[in-house]
């Protein structure tokens, strides 16, 4: 599997799992439209960059930003990294919170690691 990543426990088959990581980026863009978040749409999947940063997406809204990094793994189990990634994102970034979202699963470590903080 390489860079010691841990693999995922369930290997998904649903229609989420079929869609590509660009899709993933744009729906859950859609979904924090609808749930009447500005969206600013800064990921790989929109911007056409090799590098995003660390935020796929920006949330806007009633004078609270919200950083958003999407991860579309079925493989991989998503690590403790970029929960302290999304740490000092929040700092660099002044946001007031983080969310970091799956389609796959999160180590124990990673879990462990955003329970620690409530913006996150």
């Amino acid at each position: 599997m390489g860079w010691g990543l841990q693999r995922n426990r369930t290997q998904w088959r649903d229609g989420l799992s079929r869609t590509s990581w660009q899709d993933f980026e744009r729906l859950l863009a859609r979904h924090y439209r609808e749930e009447g978040f500005e969206v600013e749409h800064c990921g790989t999947a929109e911007n056409a960059s090799r590098f995003d940063g660390g935020v796929d997406l920006v949330l806007r809204r009633d004078g609270e930003t919200v950083l958003v990094q999407c991860k579309h793994w079925n493989a991989a189990q998503v690590p403790h990294n970029d929960v302290h990634q999304l740490l000092g994102l929040l700092e660099t970034r002044q946001a007031q919170r983080a969310i970091l979202i799956t389609s796959g699963e999160f180590t124990v470590a990673a879990r462990d690691a955003a329970s620690r903080t409530q913006r996150i």
